[in-house]
């Protein structure tokens, strides 16, 4: 924001705080469209929505005369950041199997900080190899896309949660 709106330290501030606050709203509209719909496919409409804010993002933040666009992007960010969060854990907690809640807890926290090097890494390295900031923005896009294209190997939503309401025949006690 910086380097390529020409934004202050006040600026990102507001930017922030404006995407933080947005957040809350993407967490209830996660709520609303995973009641209507179900967490397999709310997690993919988020992931998809984010990939598409981030490249049109991308395309638009080109350079300090876009600058009031940030404040339409960062409420974008929020909206889909709180949307997926509440999808991914509303999916999360309802698929587990019986009886092994913790230990799939302990993997999926495992999970979700062993690659969180990998996206800030490939912008890094796209970034300094000359390429404009902003289509290294779009490189992010790759991840909740990779993320919603996968979820499409899940099984039904009422066969996981058939699945998960048996208690696991492999649970030692």
């Amino acid at each position: 924001m910086i380097e390529v709106l020409h934004t202050s330290a006040i600026e990102n501030g507001y930017s922030f705080i404006e995407t933080l606050l947005f957040a809350s709203v993407g967490a209830k509209l996660g709520s609303l469209v995973t009641a209507k719909t179900n967490p397999i496919i709310s997690m993919q409409a988020s992931l998809f929505t984010f990939a598409l804010v981030t490249i049109v993002g991308g395309l638009v933040l080109s350079g300090p005369d876009r600058k009031p666009f940030l404040y339409l992007f960062g409420p974008l960010w929020g909206l889909v950041i709180g949307w997926e969060f509440t999808a991914q854990n509303t999916f999360f907690a309802l698929s587990l199997p019986k009886g092994q809640e913790a230990e799939f807890s302990g993997f999926y926290s495992y999970c979700s900080v062993i690659l969180s090097w990998l996206p800030p890494l490939i912008f890094s390295v796209v970034n300094e190899a000359g390429v404009r900031m902003q289509y290294a923005l779009m490189t992010l896009a790759i991840f909740p896309i990779t993320a919603a294209l996968l979820q499409f190997l899940i099984a039904p939503w009422k066969d996981v949660r058939q699945q998960a309401s048996t208690v696991s025949k492999n649970l030692v006690v």
